[in-house]
């Protein structure tokens, strides 16, 4: 066998370095590392072996943010300029520090989200959307196996009143939530073809999960993924088919309501019941009359983003004394905002969002595949999870994260800034 000849003087320059074992080591890798440890400092899990993990990270990604805006500030101003609907809800929430109850936190908390969503951004343009799935995914595997197994070794599943535990994570609601979307990244990978057996594995663990949370929000986002992504791929078979089934649908639809009414049943009664929820909401509902008292009271711009839960100047206290618990949101995010920028901030916020819903559907009717239907089926998640939870519009949130790159996929405009980025 002849030996390999040396290589060429000339293309020595272009051979990449090699690490440890001969593997290439790129900028890609050590990004891919730097998101996995991201997730696992902002996945709310209640055992932190390092204290303030997710401020930790938050702020080198904010570093790492600043420092590529310093050295090509065009480059992002004009990604800014090229999203202006997308940015204005969180710039609006930087500039309500004008007014704001407390002006330096709102002011920080402001820009932190406009970084948060630059952080997004560059997320995707380095490692792309498949990637970003398939890393989530296994992430979120490993912990949702591990978090039944800790709950039961802790003996922390509560039994008496129902099955629930809250696993490795803070609250049983996060723990839904993040299985949740182990379904989601499941159910596209399984449909895409990537490694089925793994992405079996991964919605079976994600349904067992939801039921052990025994998060009632949980099982109601579950058959909300399951509905979104049927109506995708149904759009994507046959088109006789698909409107046949649609039509099958609507009939369905009507006659259980027809029925409904001729007997006179409550179905809201017998759903909160079967879930085990009483007309309050588990107190929610208590909260969110809270929220309209302070909303009336500066209704057009708010008390300041992120102010109304860190002032004594607001009813935060009065609530916390009344409910004993110190929260931190009226676990319904429109009104979280709603109080915080006021009916102009909120339009701002939903007008990106329903912006970026509406070009996640034309491009998942133009790609029509299974990762396209992520973002459209992420999206509805986040919009139905923030009628009873806080899951986005938290600059320090990972659904935050996944909502930019749900937006970059759905053909946010980077006209002249994708090429520019990666060479950046």
């Amino acid at each position: 066998m002849p030996a390999l000849s040396p290589v060429p003087h000339e293309y020595r320059a272009a051979v990449p370095p090699r690490g440890l074992g001969g593997y290439t080591i790129s900028s890609e890798h050590l990004i891919a590392v730097f998101y996995i440890f991201f997730l696992i400092s902002i996945a709310r899990i209640g055992i932190n072996f390092v204290p303030a993990t997710n401020q930790i990270f938050w702020i080198i990604a904010y570093a790492w943010v600043a420092m590529a805006f310093a050295r090509q500030p065009s480059l992002y101003l004009t990604l800014i300029r090229n999203n202006a609907v997308f940015f204005l809800g969180p710039l609006f929430a930087t500039c309500s520090a004008f007014w704001s109850v407390m002006p330096g936190f709102t002011a920080f908390s402001g820009i932190s989200i406009v970084l948060g969503v630059i952080v997004g951004f560059y997320f995707y343009e380095r490692l792309g959307l498949k990637k970003i799935i398939i890393l989530t995914f296994c992430f979120s595997l490993f912990i949702q196996i591990l978090s039944p197994i800790v709950a039961l070794m802790l003996r922390e599943v509560n039994v008496a009143g129902g099955l629930e535990t809250r696993g490795l994570y803070l609250h049983k609601n996060n723990f839904s939530m993040h299985a949740n979307l182990l379904f989601l990244g499941g159910m596209v990978l399984f449909a895409s073809g990537w490694y089925r057996p793994l992405a079996a594995i991964g919605i079976v663990v994600s349904l067992i999960n939801v039921v052990f949370s025994g998060s009632s929000t949980g099982i109601l986002m579950t058959f909300l993924i399951t509905a979104v992504l049927g109506c995708c791929w149904a759009a994507v078979g046959n088109r006789r088919q698909s409107m046949l089934i649609f039509g099958m649908g609507i009939v369905s639809v009507s006659v259980i309501v027809a029925a409904i009414a001729i007997a006179g049943f409550d179905p809201v009664e017998f759903v909160l019941n079967e879930l085990g929820k009483d007309s309050t909401l588990t107190g929610r509902t208590i909260l969110w009359d809270a929220a309209i008292r302070s909303f009336n009271s500066r209704p057009w711009l708010g008390v300041g983003y992120a102010a109304f839960w860190n002032s004594d100047q607001t009813e935060a206290p009065s609530i916390w004394i009344l409910t004993g618990q110190a929260l931190v949101s009226f676990h319904n995010n429109y009104l979280d905002r709603l109080v915080d920028v006021g009916i102009i901030g909120l339009v701002l916020f939903m007008a990106g969002y329903i912006q970026v819903f509406y070009r996640s559907l034309r491009n998942f009717g133009k790609e029509q595949t299974a990762i396209a239907a992520w973002p459209v089926a992420y999206l509805s998640l986040v919009a139905g999870l923030c009628m009873s939870e806080y899951p986005i519009f938290w600059n320090t949130e990972f659904q935050l994260l996944l909502s930019v790159i749900a937006a970059a996929v759905a053909g946010v405009k980077v006209d002249g800034v994708n090429d520019r980025m990666r060479r950046s």
